[in-house]
């Protein structure tokens, strides 16, 4: 493989791997991919909670996350409340009832991860830090030079919080 595809090459494979992982729990739950995406992005960043929010976290529309709030509501998983300065703003949060959820969602992120990482040695496990955040500091400096707007922004966001996957595990 071309030495200039294969890192994007290889984080797309990572990435569709753990979707199958996502994708798997939402068939056991009933919820779609984009379900199990906006209650997982609510879990592991608790004050990035409106629908714009999470749109720009998953790079998804508005309408289709609204359209998943609705029904994580329906299904008890989350709830809404308004600003109480500004009710134009709406507030989303995670109720006991997801839990069991994003619960599982967190155990099998610890599970994919062990597989993914089985093989290597603690100085391998070294390096992959060293690369990891010299890749993340690189693409936070991308991002900064070529950002144009909210969405770059929140990337930066969302790199910066990157170090770990959810918000129960430190």
């Amino acid at each position: 493989m071309e030495k200039n595809i294969d890192l994007v090459v290889s984080a797309h494979c990572i990435l569709k791997a753990y979707t199958d992982v996502l994708k798997r729990i939402g068939d056991r739950y009933g919820l779609t991919m984009i379900e199990i995406k906006t209650l997982n992005f609510l879990d592991y960043y608790p004050r990035l909670n409106t629908v714009g929010d999470i749109a720009e976290g998953l790079l998804l529309s508005k309408g289709n996350v609204s359209q998943a709030v609705e029904k994580l509501i329906r299904m008890g998983y989350m709830e809404r409340k308004p600003d109480t300065k500004d009710r134009r703003r709406v507030y989303l949060y995670l109720l006991p009832a997801g839990s069991p959820l994003t619960r599982t969602v967190r155990e099998e992120w610890e599970r994919f991860r062990g597989e993914l990482l089985s093989d290597f040695t603690e100085e391998d496990m070294e390096n992959y830090g060293t690369i990891k955040d010299k890749l993340m500091r690189n693409a936070r400096n991308i991002i900064e030079k070529e950002g144009r707007g909210r969405s770059e922004r929140m990337a930066l966001v969302l790199l910066q919080a990157g170090e770990k996957y959810s918000p129960k595990n430190g």
